[in-house]
């Protein structure tokens, strides 16, 4: 091994070791602390994702409880990697949210691996304007709980403002934010 290749290599692990990860993360903390800035929370969220409905759910609590800036945005898995088998997840995300939900207390309504989808783009237009917002997450819960209601009626009323076509730039930003976030 050359001399080069060592030192890249020494330097790489000074650079991922715990203790520097740790020196990384007091620094920040203490940069955020004299800035007076709160915490920043981000919440990726998905329409058609269970968990991210029993998620929205306790979103607005988090802000009442705690000194935070919660940022809520609209996303979508980022491909087969995160997600090996989907339809078998799908199934079983949706039998595990409805024993939780109803555990915790939370309406939920079973519709299956694929609730109806009639309204699915113009809820997730509807997101799309909500996203980053402060009041985004009361947004998120109230959207997510039409769509897992299968309420027609309440879907079209939140669709009615969206402006069409907004969620997929919305998307693709919220992913890249999730990348660049690791």
């Amino acid at each position: 091994m050359s001399a080069k290749r060592k030192l890249r290599s020494r330097l790489l692990s000074a650079y991922i070791s715990p203790q520097v990860r740790a020196k990384q993360r007091r620094w920040e903390e203490t940069k955020r602390k004299l800035s007076g800035k709160p915490h920043v929370v981000s919440a990726f969220l998905q329409l058609d994702d269970p968990y991210s409905y029993l998620l929205s759910a306790y979103l607005p609590s988090l802000v009442q409880h705690y000194d935070i800036d919660l940022r809520v945005y609209l996303s979508e898995a980022l491909g087969d990697a995160y997600r090996p088998a989907p339809d078998m997840q799908a199934e079983y995300a949706v039998l595990d949210v409805g024993r939780v939900a109803a555990e915790l207390g939370l309406p939920f309504l079973d519709m299956g691996p694929a609730p109806p989808v009639e309204h699915m783009a113009a809820l997730n237009d509807a997101l799309a304007l909500e996203t980053g917002e402060a009041q985004g997450a009361e947004a998120f819960r109230d959207i997510l709980a039409v769509y897992w209601r299968g309420d027609s009626e309440a879907a079209a009323r939140e669709a009615a403002g969206a402006q069409r076509g907004v969620a997929g730039a919305a998307i693709a930003e919220s992913q890249r934010l999730q990348q660049r976030l690791g």
